[in-house]
């Protein structure tokens, strides 16, 4: 129960990215670990989001690759084929996570959320409510405010999910 509930760290994220398709809400990205069981939640909630939302976000999956292993060890996992079902998704291997690192991302199940109008970040954190958990959650609410008022009064969330890069183990 203990590990279910703590997060993991908090993203340091930047502030603005340049600006992203104008035709959307915002530009959501997601940062994955694709051997963590607990990201499996995640997929199944951003599922969730996308629906609601009715595609009116651009969407980028990251899923982190040592380049020590070949692509497949992302592109075989369930997470990357259940990613890849998602409507309007765009999936990337993310070598030795240099793009998490760029963004801050420590966590698997780390999402930041910019507005598309100005680049401007408006979500920083998970959206599911502990590791593996289905359900609402703060940061769903987070996202679709977003979405539909362009506003949110939830800037940020926690994020329960595994350590993303080299030194991941299956929890016990």
């Amino acid at each position: 129960m203990r590990y279910e509930l703590t997060p993991g760290q908090e993203a340091q994220a930047p502030l603005h990215i340049a600006q992203t398709n104008l035709n959307t809400a915002g530009s959501l990205v997601l940062f994955v670990h694709p051997k963590c069981p607990c990201t499996r939640a995640t997929i199944a909630e951003l599922a969730r989001i996308l629906r609601t939302t009715k595609n009116k976000l651009c969407t980028t999956i990251y899923f982190y690759c040592p380049s020590r292993e070949p692509n497949t060890w992302c592109t075989d996992s369930n997470l990357w084929n259940e990613s890849k079902l998602l409507p309007g998704v765009t999936t990337k291997i993310d070598w030795d996570g240099k793009s998490a690192r760029s963004f801050g991302a420590h966590c698997s199940g780390q999402i930041l959320l910019y507005r598309s109008s100005d680049g401007k970040l408006m979500f920083s954190g998970g959206i599911t409510s502990g590791r593996g958990h289905e359900g609402d959650s703060a940061g769903q609410d987070a996202i679709i405010e977003f979405v539909n008022t362009g506003k949110s009064s939830i800037s940020s969330t926690q994020v329960f999910g595994c350590s993303i890069g080299d030194e991941w183990t299956a929890p016990t």
